[in-house]
């Protein structure tokens, strides 16, 4: 799951400390990655795309965001 995308890292990594802080048994792998001028937030990797939906539903309403679901095979 995408989490956010930052042009500050500063921001990306404020997002992982409140993933970590508010939902971490809902993600508990939080990482941010850079590629250019771009700072991305990820949760996952997930079993299933079942659970990554359940995951980004509960995000959703735990943070007040909306995960972008990433298929990677």
């Amino acid at each position: 799951l995408q989490l956010g995308a930052f042009s500050q890292r500063d921001g990306a990594l404020h997002l992982q400390q409140r993933v970590r802080r508010e939902a971490d048994a809902v993600a508990p792998r939080v990482a941010v990655h850079g590629e250019g001028s771009v700072f991305r937030v990820h949760a996952g990797p997930y079993a299933s795309r079942g659970e990554a939906l359940l995951a980004a539903e509960a995000l959703q309403r735990l943070l007040a965001l909306t995960p972008l679901l990433l298929d990677r095979r």
